[in-house]
């Protein structure tokens, strides 16, 4: 298997899991939709988007007098929210954006979007083994700017630095744990992400970290969806391990949470 294919495959595994579970991130993805608080009519760019848990309710509350622009680098996460659309019946830019060049930068979007949402996206704008340093974040935070209309807002949600979810992502970054390559991309710690927009121009920042645990039925489905998710080589048994001593591990109202902490922001053009 090339790198290519192992790196497809990897993401393969991260489809498989959350379509497996749909509910598991059901916490971060509601409070992101909340600080969006989408209207009908609106334009809204989505960057990244995953297997279109943000996407589709974005969709259907602009309605069809709005419009959602949502891009991705990997073929399959465009090829299945394409599908889930036409299921339901509903439009969607969906946009397959090469490796290389993972924004939009087309002129016709300048000024153009209501709203820019992003979740769990920006750190992957950089990569330690190939482009180190911030340079593709500040692009991507210098790119939303860009394309929002004047009083446009950005929503913006990932992991935060120097935190338990943070220390969690640097403790799998090994090929064992998150194949084939580990999880190499780095975090923005709060003085250094707010400093960035504020340079950038945003405004109006408000900004908080907040625990969004993950939710399961029960402890065996929390151990494959963690494995499977970061598709590990290790048992499941090894790799879950290492979340419940890093994340921590409950029952709480007749479920099971796994511990886990996100930034969620609002800042206006």
């Amino acid at each position: 298997m090339t790198e290519e294919d192992a790196i497809l495959y990897r993401w393969e595994q991260w489809r498989r899991a959350n379509t497996q579970y749909p509910g598991a991130r059901e916490n971060e993805i509601r409070r992101i939709y909340t600080l969006a608080h989408p209207r009908p009519g609106e334009k809204i760019w989505e960057s990244g988007t995953g297997n279109g848990c943000l996407t589709l309710p974005l969709i259907e509350a602009v309605g069809e007098t709005g419009e959602v622009v949502s891009t991705d680098v990997q073929p399959e996460n465009i090829k299945e929210l394409q599908e889930a659309v036409t299921a339901r019946g509903l439009a969607v830019k969906a946009l397959l954006l090469p490796v290389e060049q993972p924004l939009l930068s087309s002129e016709q979007y300048e000024n153009y979007f209501d709203a820019v949402c992003s979740i769990a996206t920006l750190h992957h704008f950089d990569d330690r083994l190939k482009r180190p340093g911030e340079s593709g974040r500040i692009e991507a935070l210098e790119t939303f700017y860009r394309m929002l209309r004047p009083g446009g807002r950005l929503i913006l949600s990932d992991v935060l630095g120097d935190t338990e979810t943070s220390r969690y992502f640097d403790t799998i970054d090994t090929p064992e744990r998150a194949a084939p390559r580990g999880h190499p991309h780095d975090f923005f710690t709060k003085e250094r992400l707010l400093g960035l927009l504020q340079n950038t121009g945003f405004k109006n920042i408000r900004f908080e970290c907040t625990d969004v645990p993950w939710k399961f039925v029960s402890e065996e489905e929390a151990r494959w969806f963690v494995h499977t998710l970061h598709n590990a080589t290790v048992s499941e048994e090894e790799s879950f391990a290492v979340a419940k001593k890093m994340l921590g591990f409950k029952e709480k109202d007749g479920h099971y949470e796994l511990g886990w902490g996100l930034f969620f922001l609002e800042a206006t053009k």
